[in-house]
């Protein structure tokens, strides 16, 4: 009996990629896979908090300028890290398409 598939999370990508890059598919597709996952979930998640500001902004109830300004420091940081993930899952995409032997 095999073991199930699991999607590693982006932070135990980020951690071990460094250290000692992956060259089988199945690591690098798990790579992609994750970052693919992960890009989804950050996605929609910067999505819903786009609709929560424009809907608190209707809202008669004044909202604490810290709170704005950490909302946007959150955005930016997943902004930068969306782009990161997507950069990481192309660079094991392009590995794996060439059999666990491209990359630096």
């Amino acid at each position: 009996m095999t073991a199930p598939y699991v999607v590693p999370g982006w932070v135990d990508l980020l951690v071990a990629l460094d250290k000692a890059p992956p060259t089988d598919k199945e690591s690098l597709g798990r790579i992609c896979d994750a970052a693919d996952m992960s890009l989804g979930n950050l996605q929609l998640g910067v999505s819903a908090i786009g609709e929560l500001l424009v809907a608190a902004s209707a809202s008669p109830e004044e909202v604490d300028p810290g709170t704005l300004a950490n909302a946007g420091w959150l955005l930016a940081d997943l902004g930068r890290l969306t782009m990161l993930l997507g950069e990481l899952a192309v660079d094991a995409d392009h590995r794996r398409r060439l059999g666990g032997e491209g990359g630096p």
